[in-house]
């Protein structure tokens, strides 16, 4: 807004005037107190207060606003740009939305005599407002500037030329006049977009080549003729239900729909009026495939990290069974062998042997330490609880170790057993363990409330601390690898885990997962 007067949007401004054939055209920009002028033809004040502005009710939908008389609407009855200068009795205000769905403003035309639109009018007056977002979305980014002017050159050149057209063609007869129908033909053929009009009757009353090329035909083959007889296989389909829930409704309608008969995908706007509806439609089947790539490109990742966490799992168990095995065998016999020479050497009586009972009760301590270590290496690699006893008793017995260990005092709610998947036990036993550390480690907390259910076939488990809670970009960077992989563990056994927080107001986790692997 207060941008000094740019050319293209004066020109787009005037080209509405005369086309509309109205004496007042504008491009109104809105902030939350006033509305301002971009553009203007046929009025002097550059901005208005946002209260009295026809814009700020324009922009409440998303279609085209048009105003007969309004004397007669008790929006604008009493409004002062009606009762005083510069007398407004006639708006139409197309709304300028950006493609995030934010309105800025509007492109509207008045007049000081109650009067309606003709429907060529109507349509050019939406397709100039689209021209408007453009170039007010081509003007936020300085990356594009090289592209927004070149893009803007051959507009200004191709609206220039319209301009020119339909002027000399305002001054002729009704040959001159349908000469200038044939222009703005001309320019919505040109747009990237597919573009149809269809009567009460559903017959076409306009298509472009776009749009007649994306439906395999011809513009003149078409024209005049029913949709739904030269598509019948449509009738009772999506894209059908869509336009006669527009027409009944009178609302605008976004339709998407996957056509086999032509093996693309087509994306569109609906719009009604009093005698039929327009369609604005483009091909997306490229975005659409794209998507899909990346939904099996994830799919496969997705596995691909359950399988590596399985193998992991399985091979921390092997790992596990075989020191508990082999190295805790050794050692509960070097034990024993350690204490056998003790006792030999308290029945001898000899110089020198309070020394080699002394080393061999070192011995004994560094054996006893070795197996307790031994066993915590065990546990840290596949605790023997979650294969003896169930994820509930190991879910207990991790907590009480966390209690032990952090001195932070954890709170427990569980049934005494619950039935999962040994795969999924794994998955919530595990995000579980790294919840805790998280804890331990960043929350500052005193207390841990944990709570274990299950319902409807689906096992919850939440963990909630009365910490400092987590900082606002924590759920949002990409570098907070523990976050994102125990989320990409509860997905790849079918789950999903939530975080919420509030700053100085702890954390909660909820995380949900199936009892049963889903395949």
């Amino acid at each position: 807004m207060d941008s000094p007067s740019e050319r293209a949007f004066d020109e787009l401004t005037a080209l509405a005037a005369h086309i509309c054939d109205t004496p007042i055209a504008l491009i109104s920009l809105l902030d939350d107190k006033r509305q301002w002028f971009k553009a203007k033809v046929g009025i002097e004040i550059a901005e208005t207060t946002k209260d009295i502005s026809f814009c700020a009710v324009a922009i409440q939908g998303s279609d085209l606003l048009v105003v007969p008389d309004t004397l007669k609407d008790e929006r604008f009855a009493n409004n002062p740009l009606v009762t005083g200068g510069p007398k407004i009795r006639f708006y139409a205000g197309a709304p300028l939305i950006t493609q995030d769905g934010v309105a800025l403003g509007t492109l509207c035309v008045a007049d000081v005599v109650p009067r309606r639109l003709q429907p060529d009018q109507t349509l050019t007056l939406c397709i100039l407002s689209r021209h408007v977002v453009t170039l007010l979305e081509l003007r936020r980014s300085d990356t594009l500037r090289q592209r927004a002017e070149e893009d803007l050159r051959r507009s200004h050149a191709e609206l220039e030329r319209c301009v020119e057209e339909r002027t000399r063609e305002l001054k002729k007869a009704r040959e001159a006049a349908e000469r200038a129908g044939q222009t703005i033909l001309e320019i919505i053929n040109r747009v990237n977009d597919g573009v149809a009009a269809m009567d009460k009757e559903w017959r076409y009353t306009y298509i472009n080549r776009k749009a007649a090329g994306l439906l395999g035909r011809t513009p003149e083959s078409l024209i005049g003729k029913c949709a739904w007889d030269e598509f019948p296989w449509a009738v009772g389909r999506p894209f059908y239900n869509s336009c006669q829930r527009a027409m009944t409704e009178q609302k605008v309608i976004r339709h998407e729909q996957y056509f086999e008969q032509w093996g693309r995908w087509l994306e569109g706007l609906i719009y009604p009026s009093a005698e039929g509806v327009s369609v604005f439609f483009q091909d997306i089947t490229e975005r659409k495939e794209t998507e899909e790539t990346l939904r099996q490109s994830r799919a496969h990742l997705g596995a691909l990290a359950a399988h590596l966490q399985s193998v992991r799992e399985q091979e921390a168990t092997r790992i596990s069974r075989g020191l508990h095995d082999e190295l805790g065998s050794a050692l509960t016999g070097l034990k024993l062998d350690v204490s056998w020479i003790d006792r030999k050497l308290a029945k001898m009586n000899w110089e020198g042997v309070e020394i080699l009972r002394e080393r061999s009760r070192m011995a004994l301590e560094l054996v006893d330490s070795t197996i307790a270590n031994v066993r915590k290496i065990c546990r840290d690699l596949r605790p023997a609880i979650l294969d003896q006893l169930g994820l509930a008793p190991a879910i207990a017995w991790q907590a009480g170790e966390f209690q032990v260990r952090s001195g932070i005092t954890c709170h427990m709610e569980r049934p005494d057993h619950v039935t999962v998947d040994p795969a999924i036990g794994t998955a919530v036993f595990r995000i579980f363990q790294e919840v805790l550390t998280n804890v331990a480690r960043h929350a500052e907390a005193t207390e841990v409330h944990v709570q274990l259910t299950e319902e409807n076939g689906e096992l919850r488990l939440e963990i909630a601390d009365d910490g400092r809670g987590l900082p606002p970009d924590a759920l949002t960077r990409q570098d907070r690898f523990g976050l994102l992989g125990m989320r990409e563990r509860a997905l790849a056994v079918g789950g999903t885990l939530e975080f919420s927080s509030a700053e100085g107001g702890g954390t909660k986790v909820m995380l949900r997962v199936p009892r049963e692997v889903r395949q």
